[in-house]
């Protein structure tokens, strides 16, 4: 078996449309010296067709096929046929740019770090866009070279695919996507890298162009239910690999973001559920809140999130319904909300802990 640099895992279910530019951008790269190892999903488009041809084009490429069984299974398919020094992943409707995995390579060698961390550009057919929450991990004045315990803002980083991780150390440590995870296997699968990186070497290069052909489909726009109960097992996994592996101290960083991350997407997208998953989300999110080691982190919010993670502490199924109806109002602009949270607090004493 050859040892390459880098091994590049593409996972493709049904990207007819884009897997082919996708292939393509991974090929171009600067990087010398890669291989490119594609897992189609079960795929019942044309594109398994167009990734098995394309792959019979290069001799560091290679096509794997298998029944559907999610991108988690196809990512460890793909892992247990890398033989890179350093992994990457990318999803079939994705581009990589030129340059990101050369530059991340050549940083991670010089610290002879465990992992890598780029940026992301978020694109469409009419304009692209950043996330910002990156932009914490790109603050001027921050190391290139960081470790996770040392560095909290690394945990604001959830996606697989703008990093670089060594082989030996996803081997040394067991390291896996979750299979049975559907929301949030790749934040698990960064958090335990991540974790146990003796250093992770960050730099501002794009790694990855994120399609994202219709935001309003995105995952955190759509779905049922089951979005909000997959939070909940994400969370009891965190905490349970936290605890058993000595970080119990640092999960305070992880159990802030996700729980700002499930009341945005309460209200991003509860007032879409039907009406009897929207009284369910109060005891799911209640189940959620029980989940939580580092319960001070609430006090931490501003007056909207604070009364709304009370509501789910509480188990309120009367006052999220009246919070939702609240958020659906297209007059209810946030100053107006917050100021008919704060006098909605005033009407029971469980939410005095709310100030204007």
């Amino acid at each position: 078996m050859t040892n390459y640099k880098l091994s590049v895992v593409v996972i493709n279910y049904n990207k007819e449309k884009f897997i082919e530019e996708s292939l393509q951008s991974v090929m171009d790269q600067s990087l010398e010296d890669f291989e490119l190892i594609v897992v189609d999903d079960g795929s019942t488009d044309k594109s398994s067709v167009l990734a098995e041809e394309f792959t019979k084009k290069y001799q560091n490429a290679k096509f794997i096929k298998q029944e559907n069984r999610g991108p988690s299974a196809a990512r460890n398919t793909g892992l247990s046929h890398a033989s890179g020094e350093y992994i990457a992943f990318l999803d079939g409707d994705d581009i990589a740019y030129p340059d990101a995995y050369a530059q991340l390579y050549s940083l991670a060698k010089k610290y002879n770090a465990d992992t890598a961390v780029g940026n992301i550009l978020c694109f469409n057919g009419e304009k692209t866009w950043r996330l910002n929450y990156m932009k914490e991990i790109f603050k001027e004045g921050l190391p290139e070279n960081r470790q996770i315990l040392e560095y909290p803002e690394l945990h604001l980083t959830p996606s697989a695919s703008n990093k670089l991780f060594k082989k030996e150390l996803l081997e040394r440590e067991g390291i896996l996507f979750h299979e049975e995870l559907r929301v949030g296997e790749d934040l698990f699968f960064t958090e335990k890298s991540l974790l146990k990186s003796n250093c992770t070497v960050v730099c501002n290069v794009d790694v990855i162009g994120y399609r994202i052909e219709d935001p309003e489909n995105s995952l955190i726009k759509s779905g049922t239910i089951q979005f909000f109960k997959q939070l909940v097992v994400l969370q009891k996994e965190l905490r349970t690999y936290y605890e058993e592996n000595g970080f119990t101290k640092d999960l305070i960083h992880i159990e802030r973001r996700q729980l700002k991350f499930f009341i945005n997407s309460i209200n991003i997208k509860a007032n879409k559920l039907p009406d009897d998953e929207k009284l369910n989300l109060a005891s799911v999110g209640n189940e959620f809140m029980k989940t939580i080691r580092n319960e001070s982190i609430k006090d931490e919010l501003s007056v909207v999130p604070k009364f709304v993670a009370e509501t789910l502490r509480l188990k309120d199924k009367r006052a999220l319904k009246i919070y939702l109806s609240l958020k659906s109002n297209p007059k209810m602009t946030n100053s107006k909300l917050r100021k008919v949270v704060y006098l909605l607090s005033l009407f029971s004493l469980r939410y005095k802990f709310v100030k204007s």
